[in-house]
C-alpha cells in the first residue's frame, strides 16, 4: 500500500478580513448614529414629553 504525502498551505485572505471588519464598523456607525440623531432630533422637538 503505497501512501503518498500532499502538503496543504494554508489560505489567509487578510485584506478581505480587514475589508470585512471595516465595512462591519461602518455600517454598525450608519445604525446606531442614525438611531441617536432620530432620538435627539424626536427629543429636542418634543421636549414636554421627556420632562420628569
Amino acid at each position: 500500500m503505497e501512501h503518498t504525502h500532499v502538503q496543504h498551505t494554508e489560505h489567509r485572505d487578510d485584506h478581505a478580513d480587514k475589508m470585512g471588519m471595516w465595512l462591519f464598523l461602518f455600517t454598525e456607525l450608519l445604525l446606531f448614529g442614525g438611531l441617536f440623531l432620530v432620538y435627539s432630533i424626536y427629543r429636542y422637538m418634543n421636549q414636554e414629553a421627556f420632562m420628569a
